[in-house]
């Protein structure tokens, strides 16, 4: 656990060296919130938490924000907005799944919404293929969580990490949403 602690440490801290502030694309979800409490150490963080006002990301990520002193902020997207994200992620990185391209709108949203070159993502608590790593390099969303490791960490071990930095228990062991559903998207999607 200390070497993943200690590699998510390096990771992310190279990626924000000498950046007043960053952006991470929130859910309050076990990875966002891992790499979101290592980068606010080391720079400005910006948390931006896609969805509908009552969605349940938003309202995990109001929760942390109040415990965990984070600047969160939403980033609101219709289901039209959502499903144009998805078409351009499905043209610009045709090889990847459907659920794959699902999984990537709200990071996608939030990183089109800051205007910024790259942002950090919580991607990495479970295997990604590498079409998922080449598609969230391409689409600007660095995953410090798939870059520490070698091997998928599992989410006990991350877990353990986000314990071992003295994040509050339910904040460490948050139920796993699907993206699209923690956002209150999936309807966008739905046949």
């Amino acid at each position: 656990m200390g070497r993943l602690v200690a590699g998510l440490e390096a990771v992310i801290a190279e990626q924000v060296h000498g950046q007043d502030e960053t952006v991470l694309a929130f859910s309050a979800g076990l990875g966002s919130t891992l790499v979101g409490a290592i980068a606010r150490k080391r720079t400005g963080l910006v948390c931006r938490v896609v969805g509908v006002e009552d969605a349940p990301d938003v309202q995990a990520a109001r929760l942390a924000a109040s415990f965990l002193d984070l600047r969160v902020s939403r980033v609101g997207v219709d289901p039209d907005r959502a499903r144009a994200i998805a078409m351009d992620i499905e043209r610009d990185a045709p090889g990847l799944r459907r659920g794959e391209v699902l999984a990537l709108v709200p990071a996608v949203a939030v990183r089109q919404d800051a205007g910024a070159e790259r942002i950090l993502a919580g991607f990495g608590t479970t295997r990604l293929p590498a079409r998922v790593r080449e598609a969230l390099t391409s689409f600007g969303l660095f995953a410090p969580i798939a870059l520490a490791t070698q091997e998928l960490p599992g989410r006990a071990r991350l877990a353990a990490c986000a314990a071992a930095l003295g994040l509050p228990h339910a904040f460490a062991r948050p139920r796993r949403r699907a993206p699209l559903r923690g956002s209150d998207l999936a309807s966008a999607f739905a046949k």
